[in-house]
């Protein structure tokens, strides 16, 4: 039996022995406290990468980040370890968390804690060495170093009103206030913060300002120049709001007084005509007011008007009146005419006031004989159809229904009209109106601006349907209007009138929240509040039955924002890819994306130009609210075929709108408030004047449209509906791009897909060719183009559309696309047999999302990819195939659970520009903290 070896030390290599012998020296001369060892501090030292080269800088108030590195070091530059530092803030009222230090074995040491005075300034820290040896604050001085740090602004926290104080933010309507108004933007701790960007606005008193935005002076203060006070006498506001600084804001109010005298106004009207010798009080059912008013028309107070009746006009009681303390008290008094019947009035005279104009008020006394009496007009309004026209109506949605009356004398007061409606022989509606302004029929031709000119009732939606008849009885009570002229009917002679009432196709909207990648930030449309998105287009337009849907999860735009325009115009793009892609061929897609800071783009949409352009009918908008609401109505105009309104500085104007300056036409009439928007005072919604609302020719051409182009190739609603069985779901290849009369025809990298295939247009003017590796042509098609509504040049058209390729067809080899701009074609090499899988990188991350974003938690993604070879990733849920995006910039932070990560949240297909590669996701770098 062999016995066990003896054991033996390691043997160490010749560089290790020599390590030890070095550290074995270094052990014998510690026991002499030899100064190698232990140097004598000499000096003390930034190290290097402190915050560059340059100034050191942080936020007043805050800790200083990073924390400042020192050295101490002894005569020949060498680390001293062990090194007692004490640490006192000398200037800059800050502090510090630690007040003494010691140095590691480099000799550093870490000053951690240095807060900076509230104030921004010159902030002063004294580092001192204690002497050799000591471990107390108590031994001798050693050297030191004092350390300046600047103290700057932290983000602005509020806004201030630095003057000019009350009365000088008192002035006259239509005329600058006195002084300029100034801002001051603040950090927490009360610091002036500079270079921020601050926009101007007018919430209420239609004022102006020089600028309506401008950026923080080295004091932090900001003006908008001149106050110009608005029309409107009473408070007006101001509101000043940082830029992208959620909350800071901020509202002054002034005070807007009337300006001088210009002229007497009656406040209500007169009848055309009424009985000679009787008192007007019996006539009517309140007299007239009667105001003094600037130029503007706001009533001034405590005016004393005089009341003077013209010859033969019998007499008044009293004979003057005062406007009061508001201006509005003023009425006229009362009024017994004389005994002669024709021409009788007053004369109005402000004493005191040599500028203003007398005002005389005329009517006509008759002898009491009643002339002819007739239903002058009947007008269903549900938004704004033509008051003598025919604009049929529209199934299903309310409206205003007005009666107006025609009489050669002033009709007796609390005259009523009674309202039917019949659907075949059951009368649905039955109701007695009472005039809003009491009597005096108009002797004229109607006035539909004004409401109280006639007999006013609103309508249910359900009213309103194919088939309607309706009938209106002038005082069904026979109280009012002597026998012999009755009775006062319409239709004329009695009977039903038949009501043109069509069913126009629901309305099917998709929005989509788009989540930009450069900012982090997503559109902030949800469910919830989808109703404030789209009220403004419910409420103008023609339509009945609506079906919106918004999307849970949003599309990913991962392209650049530097450049605002191009962006927009891309994301229209997949927009309207996404539309084909999912063929959504019933539905408009609407995308909602948050808007940069600063001035610029609010929305862009293709403009229908076709009945069969249903593959266009895409835009997008921002989700500032409560702006937004109009905005996507104007853009939802653009896809319902038209152009720009003439009003404002714009481009497209429709050289076929009837009205000078984007007038209404007729009043329009919103059902959401029960108003009247009278033609003065509004303009079209497709221009840019405000306040707007659809004039008669937007809501009768969008009408027209809607009836002529009923997106009826529906294809379901959902998603899971539209890939289903019998859907003519099938494979397909996605093909867009653009071109213009200067610019040739630009092609986007196609995609391979499962989609409807297009419905194609032997009129359009795209004739896409899909080709194999041989040059025989697959399939083929023609589409047309869609026009861009704020394209500078007028010639530029886009396109896009699904075509279907054949079964057992194989990979196509070439696009070939065939525009007025000329021919392009994309083209790809084959793959040979035995190529690899793409791969994809793909890692969980920490996204940089605003602070304000909803969306910034939960997991994301980041994929990087060959963005050369294959221009286009198409990202998809992996469990429903829903696109979430069309990613193109090869590194892009998306929301969702990376595909490396258990079950596959996402699907990432490659696009090479004409072949599309399922890729293969593969976890290549450490997850990103």
């Amino acid at each position: 039996m062999r016995s066990a070896p003896k054991s033996r030390a390691p043997r160490l290599p010749p560089s290790a022995r020599l390590v030890a012998l070095v550290l074995l020296a270094a052990g014998v001369a510690s026991c002499d406290s030899s100064p190698l060892l232990f140097p004598s501090p000499e000096g003390l030292e930034l190290a290097s990468g402190n915050h560059g080269s340059g100034t050191i800088r942080g936020t007043a108030g805050e800790v200083l980040i990073p924390a400042l590195r020192v050295r101490v070091v002894d005569g020949s530059g060498n680390p001293v370890p062990n090194a007692t530092v004490r640490v006192e803030v000398e200037g800059g009222g800050g502090s510090v968390a630690r007040s003494e230090l010691a140095s590691n074995r480099h000799g550093q040491l870490v000053v951690e804690g240095w807060r900076l005075g509230e104030t921004a300034g010159a902030n002063r820290l004294r580092l001192q060495v204690s002497a050799h040896g000591s471990t107390s604050l108590g031994g001798a001085a050693g050297p030191q170093l004092l350390l300046e740090a600047d103290g700057v602004p932290g983000a602005a926290s509020r806004i201030l009103s630095v003057g000019p104080p009350p009365p000088a933010l008192e002035g006259t309507v239509g005329e600058p206030l006195p002084a300029d108004v100034r801002f001051r933007i603040e950090d927490r701790f009360g610091n002036p913060v500079p270079g921020v960007d601050v926009t101007f606005a007018l919430p209420s008193g239609s004022g102006t300002v020089t600028s309506a935005a401008a950026r923080t002076d080295a004091a932090g203060e900001i003006t908008p120049g001149s106050w110009t006070l608005g029309p409107e006498a009473g408070p007006q506001l101001l509101r000043a709001v940082a830029v992208g600084v959620a909350g800071v804001a901020m509202e002054i109010e002034a005070l807007a007084r009337p300006g001088v005298a210009d002229r007497i106004r009656l406040e209500g009207e007169l009848p055309e005509t009424a009985p000679a010798g009787e008192r007007l009080g019996d006539q009517v059912d309140a007299l007239p007011g009667v105001r003094v008013v600037d130029a503007f028309g706001n009533p001034l107070p405590d005016i004393q008007v005089s009341v003077t009746p013209l010859a033969n006009s019998g007499t008044v009681d009293p004979s003057t009146l005062d406007t009061g303390p508001t201006g509005t008290e003023g009425r006229l008094p009362d009024w017994t005419l004389g005994t002669r019947p024709g021409r009788q009035g007053l004369r109005l005279e402000a004493q005191g006031l040599a500028g203003v104009p007398p005002l005389d008020v005329v009517l006509e006394a008759t002898d009491g004989e009643v002339g002819a009496w007739q239903v002058n007009a009947v007008h269903v309004n549900q938004g704004n159809q033509t008051f003598r026209g025919s604009v049929p109506l529209v199934a299903g949605r309310p409206g205003l229904l007005r009666v107006f009356l025609q009489g050669s004398t002033g009709s007796p007061p609390g005259i009523r009209v009674r309202i039917r409606i019949r659907q075949g022989t059951a009368v649905v509606l039955d109701e007695v109106v009472s005039r809003a302004g009491g009597g005096g029929i108009q002797a004229s031709e109607p006035e539909p601006d004004d409401e109280g000119r006639s007999w006013n009732l609103p309508l249910a939606a359900g009213l309103l349907q194919p088939g309607a008849e309706l009938r209106v009885d002038v005082d069904p009570d026979e109280l009012l209007l002597p026998a012999p002229l009755l009775p006062v009917t319409w239709p004329e002679g009695g009977g039903w009138q038949p009501l043109d009432v069509r069913e126009l196709p629901t309305f099917r909207a998709t929005f989509i929240p788009i989540q930009i990648t450069q900012s982090g930030l997503t559109g902030r449309i949800t469910p919830a509040n989808l109703q404030e998105y789209v009220g403004p287009t419910v409420d103008q337009f023609p339509i009945g039955a609506v079906d919106f849907e918004v999307r849970t999860d949003p599309m990913v735009y991962d392209g650049s924002f530097d450049a605002p325009g191009p962006a927009w115009v891309a994301i229209l793009e997949d927009i309207r890819d996404l539309r084909l892609a999912e063929g959504g061929h019933d539905r408009y897609y609407h995308g909602i994306l948050r808007r940069p800071p600063g001035p610029g783009i609010a929305g862009i949409a293709y403009v229908a130009t076709r009945p069969q352009g249903i593959d266009n009918l895409a835009a997008v908008s921002f989700d500032e609210l409560p702006t937004a609401g109009p905005v996507i109505a104007h853009e939802f105009g653009h896809n319902f075929g038209r152009n720009h309104a003439p009003c404002g500085n714009l481009i497209g104007v429709d050289p076929a709108f009837p009205h000078p300056g984007g007038e209404l036409g007729s009043p329009g009439y919103s059902a959401a408030t029960g108003m009247l928007r009278p033609t003065t005072g509004f303009r079209d919604v497709m221009g840019y004047c405000f306040p707007f609302w659809a004039s008669d020719y937007t809501f009768g051409a969008i009408r027209a449209m809607r009836e002529a182009r009923p997106l009826g190739i529906s294809l379901g609603t959902h998603l899971g509906m539209r890939t289903g069985p019998g859907h003519g779901v099938r494979e397909g290849i996605l093909v867009g791009g653009s071109w213009s009369g200067s610019m040739a025809t630009r092609l986007r990298p196609a995609i391979r897909l499962e989609a409807p295939a297009t419905p194609t247009d032997p009129g359009g003017e795209v004739l896409i060719q899909v080709l194999d590796a041989g040059g025989a042509v697959l399939s083929s098609g023609r589409y047309p183009g869609a026009r861009l509504d704020h394209a500078d040049d007028p010639t530029l058209r886009h396109f896009g559309a699904v075509l279907p390729l054949p079964a057992g067809s194989g990979a196509p080899a070439a696009i070939r696309v065939t525009t007025p701009g000329g021919v392009a074609v994309l083209a790809t090499s084959p793959a040979p047999a035995d190529a690899a899988p793409v791969v994809v990188s793909v890692v969980s991350a920490a996204p940089q999302p605003g602070a304000d974003d909803p969306t910034a938690s939960g997991p994301w993604t980041r994929i990087r990819w060959d963005a050369e070879t294959f221009p286009v990733l198409v990202l998809r849920e992996a469990e429903t195939g829903r696109i979430r995006g069309f990613l193109r910039s090869g590194d892009a932070l998306v929301a969702g659970p990376s595909p490396t990560h258990g079950a596959p949240a996402l699907r990432l297909d490659l696009s090479d520009g004409v072949r599309t590669l399922e890729s293969v996701p593969t976890r290549a770098e450490p997850p990103q903290r």
